[in-house]
């Protein structure tokens, strides 16, 4: 980031954000308050959309993340870090940067496997292979 600035988020920042945290979980809702306060502090200078909301230290965490639908893989990520809102992030495949945000309606959650079930033993892990 280098593009400094000082201003409320965007209408179409609100709505990526918001389309982002619309998380089943308690932590989405948490994070959602956080929303109507956040400020963008610093932009990306290569003309992508990429904002910063705090500016915050290195070894941020990837919060929610969408792939974006008819492109070659574009993703919207959402980093945080300490519990607090840090960086929207617009990652594109090919081409010159996209100069603004898609309709939050084409934003696509990625499928990611259950932890849950990824805890369950497989029974059949000694099991002889030909039954």
């Amino acid at each position: 980031m280098n593009a400094e600035t000082s201003r409320l988020l965007s209408h179409d920042e609100v709505a990526i954000v918001a389309a982002l945290l619309d998380l089943p979980d308690p932590d989405g809702a948490r994070l959602r308050q956080q929303i109507a306060d956040l400020r963008v502090v610093g932009a990306c200078g290569c003309g992508c959309p990429t904002v910063d909301f705090r500016g915050g230290p290195d070894g941020l965490e990837l919060i929610a993340d969408a792939t974006v639908a008819g492109t070659d893989g574009d993703a919207i990520l959402l980093f945080g870090h300490d519990g607090l809102l840090d960086r929207l992030e617009y990652v594109w495949v090919g081409g010159p940067p996209p100069a603004s945000w898609p309709s939050p309606r084409m934003l696509r959650k990625p499928r990611r496997p259950d932890p849950a079930a990824a805890m369950e033993p497989d029974l059949f892990a000694d099991a002889e292979s030909d039954w």
